[in-house]
């Protein structure tokens, strides 16, 4: 395995095990940069989430995300929202659940908003 896919692997796994972990069962999250598979936003769903914001700004990207989960046959998925965009507003009067892997640690910090 190269390098550089074993710390791709890793980066993930420790961001989806974090997640796990944040997220708590009727939690709201909005994954910023969500891809074109919508993994962490997917996680989140699995995880408990009552609904997942999952940001895009690249069009090709949040298309591509919004077809991978539309073939997806797990209700929860169904939790989630692609918006595509730049700077785009998600206003939610409930607690939020926001996963920073910005370290790339194994313990990415976690922190809770309220409104």
């Amino acid at each position: 395995m190269s390098a550089c896919l074993s710390v791709c692997l890793s980066v993930c796994l420790s961001a989806t095990t974090a997640l796990r972990q944040a997220v708590n069962d009727g939690d709201v999250v909005v994954d910023v940069g969500t891809g074109p598979f919508a993994i962490l936003a997917s996680q989140a769903a699995q995880a408990g989430a009552e609904r997942v914001f999952a940001v895009e700004a690249n069009r090709d990207a949040a298309k591509a995300a919004l077809e991978f989960l539309n073939e997806s046959s797990d209700p929860k998925i169904r939790k989630i929202e692609i918006i595509e965009g730049i700077g785009v507003a998600v206003v939610v009067a409930v607690v939020v659940v926001v996963v920073l892997p910005a370290s790339f640690s194994t313990n990415p910090p976690t922190q809770r908003f309220a409104r």
